[in-house]
């Protein structure tokens, strides 16, 4: 079902991203997205929830960089409407490399950097739609990221894109999106980077599928989940609890197919971490050790995380198209602490203490931990 959509979405953005010779103005980048957005021949209906990410890194200068990425989050119909609804975050920024030879960073993780630029596209709205006020979130991003001072890239640049989540977990996930793609092209000057994805919910066998479609690390991979029993909302939300079992997953990569089975739901662990969502080890962090372990894949976290954030989610949107639409509200809510579920959040407050602990962070930087969305609460 998503081999001709990542087919199609490939070609389809491609093409018009070849307008992008030299540095892209704001206004072209706007009309990029626009037309990405627009074209109905990307649509799945059968996908309950779906999303496609891209990124696109070119040299506009010596040193300097420009990185453009989106993330369409698509809704069947029944969610929020009787037609498949999108919504688009668009980030375009300016990155700098520091160092008297920077040519010589085999890595660009330990490279030190600044974000230049930024702008988040004018077609921006989050999952909240008008909660989500880009009038009131972009000020916020341009100050989360602006230089404060080199710093490396690990230490620097990532632990603002956790931060992120706090402000919206698309715009945390569509900065993931333009880390990874930098981060491949440093490594090999492939500029562009594709992912696919969706869920897709079997009544008679109470299953949930969701396959992931991407080349965030250079090569073309698909992973197909199967999870049986898909445990759906049923009355309070507050008892919601995970099924814990196994989920079959099979990897499709280099004309090779092989198949995992994984626990699902999550096992609590004793050692304390520097984030405190993060005491759990979930079906997603064996997911990305999977990935990076077995198949030596960059940038694990792009699946992992998308995984997480559909297999968690999906059932939100179930409840929604069966009319369940207060449920599946205040479900999503507890899923997230971005400021377009809880408005009333301090952010100022939030990032002072993320900046106080930045210590304990340098010391116990866990890579893939931080791009974690906190879903599992």
């Amino acid at each position: 079902m998503l081999n001709r959509k990542y087919d199609n979405f490939y070609r389809t953005v491609e093409e018009k991203a070849a307008r992008f010779m030299g540095k892209v103005s704001e206004y072209a980048f706007d009309d990029f997205i626009a037309e990405v957005l627009a074209d109905n021949s990307l649509n799945v209906p059968e996908v309950i929830y779906g999303r496609d990410g891209f990124a696109c890194v070119q040299e506009i200068d010596k040193y300097l960089y420009q990185v453009v990425a989106f993330q369409i989050n698509s809704f069947a119909p029944g969610v929020f409407a009787d037609k498949i609804v999108k919504y688009v975050t668009p980030i375009m920024m300016t990155v700098k490399v520091h160092g008297e030879h920077p040519i010589l960073i085999s890595d660009i993780q330990d490279a030190t950097l600044t974000v230049e630029e930024i702008y988040l596209g004018k077609g921006y709205c989050g999952s909240k739609g008008s909660l989500c006020d880009r009038t009131t979130f972009y000020p916020i991003l341009k100050q989360l990221v602006a230089p404060t001072g080199k710093g490396s890239f690990r230490l620097n640049l990532c632990r603002r894109i956790m931060d992120a989540n706090y402000l919206c977990h698309h715009i945390a996930e569509t900065l993931a999106y333009a880390y990874g793609a930098f981060h491949v092209f440093w490594a090999t000057k492939k500029k562009m980077a594709f992912l696919t994805a969706g869920s897709h919910y079997e009544e008679s066998s109470d299953k949930l599928r969701v396959t992931i479609i991407d080349d965030f690390s250079g090569e073309k991979m698909k992973s197909s989940f199967q999870i049986s029993p898909y445990g759906k909302l049923t009355g309070k939300v507050a008892d919601f609890r995970e099924n814990q079992g196994l989920i079959l997953l099979e990897i499709e990569y280099k004309n090779d197919l092989e198949g995992f089975y994984l626990p699902s739901g999550y096992q609590k662990v004793s050692r304390k971490l520097f984030h405190d969502k993060a005491r759990v080890i979930t079906t997603q962090h064996i997911i990305e050790h999977l990935l990076a372990d077995y198949y030596k894949r960059n940038n694990a976290f792009v699946v992992a995380n998308t995984f997480q954030i559909l297999e968690h989610l999906s059932r939100g949107m179930l409840a929604k198209i069966a009319g369940n639409k207060d449920e599946a509200a205040k479900f999503i809510r507890e899923a997230s602490v971005c400021k377009g579920q809880r408005p009333e959040i301090n952010l100022e407050e939030i990032f002072k203490k993320e900046d106080d602990k930045f210590p304990v962070f340098a010391s116990e930087f866990a890579y893939g931990m931080f791009f974690r969305p906190p879903v599992v609460r």
